[in-house]
């Protein structure tokens, strides 16, 4: 279906019916864009997107690499600590040291 872009104006195919912009750069330039302060640096951006929390690719590398630092270790359970000894006793057996 053909549709006249709100913002600019332009026909597009619309790929649903409820399509009102024929690219994401003019859905956001005509709604302003969603102002947003960045979780790294606070600096105020325009969010592309509602879940979008930093300003740039740099800060989003930071931000994912924080969320793997920050897990935390996984607790020894009797289960782990049967199977961890198995292969300890196993390594030595063959000559081997730990």
């Amino acid at each position: 279906m053909i549709k006249i872009c709100k913002h600019c104006g332009a026909e597009f195919t619309a790929n649903s019916h409820r399509q009102k912009f024929c690219s994401l750069k003019c859905k956001t330039e005509f709604s302003g864009g969603l102002k947003k302060i960045c979780a790294r640096c606070g600096k105020e951006f325009k969010a592309k997107m509602k879940t979008q929390k930093y300003c740039s690719q740099e800060c989003g590398h930071w931000g994912s690499a924080k969320k793997f630092r920050s897990k935390k270790p996984r607790e020894m359970t009797p289960a782990l600590e049967r199977f961890f000894t198995k292969i300890a006793i196993g390594i030595m057996d063959r000559g081997g040291t730990i």
